[in-house]
């Protein structure tokens, strides 16, 4: 159960984070997708701590896809590498790891 809460906890704060850049950053097509994300991520937060298998797969898959999609806006050069992208997609991976975590929890049971 600490995953999955660790997980939510780890979604709400990034979803928060994303909303937030809207305010720092002008509206931008990267910065737009940001806060799309931000949105899902939050809404993923409040699923993944009473959803099951499924609602922790959505939750991998979806930070999967964002941080990709982070990364490949570097590397495509629509937006630099700041510490806001390096800090989003840290919080992708340990949204992932702490998913596949809890996933474990509920094959042991």
């Amino acid at each position: 159960m600490i995953a999955k809460l660790t997980a939510a906890a780890l979604l709400l704060i990034t979803g928060a984070l994303h909303l937030y850049q809207y305010v720092l950053s002008p509206p931008t097509l990267p910065v737009l997708v940001t806060v799309l994300f931000g949105a899902v991520y939050v809404v993923l937060a409040l699923v993944v701590p009473f959803g099951g298998r499924r609602g922790l797969i959505t939750a991998q898959i979806v930070t999967a896809i964002g941080g990709f999609m982070a990364i490949a806006s570097v590397v495509q050069d629509q937006q630099p590498l700041t510490v806001w992208i390096a800090i989003f997609v840290a919080f992708d991976l340990a949204v992932i790891w702490f998913c596949a975590w809890a996933k474990a929890e509920l094959a042991a049971r």
